[in-house]
């Protein structure tokens, strides 16, 4: 007798996982996307138009290849200082990922439409492919400032929120764990840079410090517009391996 097939439960964390994992493969495989919606609000038109396609063979299949996309990094200033125990943590997490929503709402985007990865301290977000890199120094940096500043007037000076930000734009890999490449990499030595904390420690009454790869703030200085130059400063990025020059916006005070 044929062997019977294996019952999958959808409540098995397992089986859950190796699903995931095949919407990632298949979508990085073929480029196509799904609402960010819970499997099961999915029509079925929809998911037979993401998963069947009769045109496509195993030769004619698009290989996954990395793509230009634009990334951010956040991290909470302090986040483990003393007297900021669990209950605090909570609380800026919390108020971190609410004003990094709302200051994506400025570029036209959700956080649902971004593969995002929580840090712990901080998060981690890439564009779609099709996002304009440069909205993520304005309006989403200044947004952000003005969100903090806002929420952080008449905060306890223990649940006073403040962030530094890196922002890049290169190649990103998908597989099925995540995002891989060097794009991913050079974010977070930006992020790490000791300069780049100084500068934060030095300026206490900043709500966020933002640090921009110097690929992105050229590329954001040949389309001119919106970016203001004499408001960034050169900064040293010396991490491990990454020795490279980036950009520090820090916002001016208001009020």
């Amino acid at each position: 007798m044929p062997r019977s097939l294996p019952i999958f439960d959808e409540d098995d964390p397992l089986w859950r996982e190796a699903a995931r994992a095949l919407f990632v493969v298949w979508a990085a495989r073929t480029g196509r996307r799904l609402r960010h919606v819970p499997v099961e609000r999915l029509s079925a038109r929809e998911l037979e138009d993401f998963w069947a396609d009769d045109q496509l063979d195993e030769d004619s299949l698009p290989q996954a290849r990395p793509t230009h996309q634009a990334l951010v990094a956040v991290d909470i200033v302090a986040f483990g200082a003393p007297g900021r125990d669990t209950r605090v943590q909570i609380r800026l997490r919390e108020t971190m990922y609410t004003q990094v929503e709302r200051a994506l709402g400025g570029t036209g985007l959700a956080l649902s439409d971004c593969h995002h990865e929580d840090r712990g301290d901080g998060a981690f977000i890439v564009a779609p492919g099709d996002a304009d890199p440069c909205d993520l120094l304005d309006p989403f940096a200044h947004d952000l400032a003005a969100h903090l500043r806002s929420v952080n007037r008449h905060a306890d000076p223990g649940l006073r929120l403040r962030l530094r930000a890196a922002v890049h734009y290169g190649h990103v890999d998908h597989d099925a764990h995540g995002v891989v490449g060097r794009a991913p990499v050079d974010l977070f030595r930006h992020l790490e840079a000791p300069a780049f904390r100084r500068a934060m420690a030095a300026t206490p009454s900043a709500d966020l410090g933002v640090i921009v790869s110097d690929s992105l703030f050229r590329e954001a200085g040949h389309r001119g517009g919106r970016l203001d130059h004499d408001a960034y400063r050169p900064i040293r990025v010396n991490v491990k391996e990454t020795r490279t020059r980036a950009w520090l916006w820090l916002p001016p005070r208001c009020g």
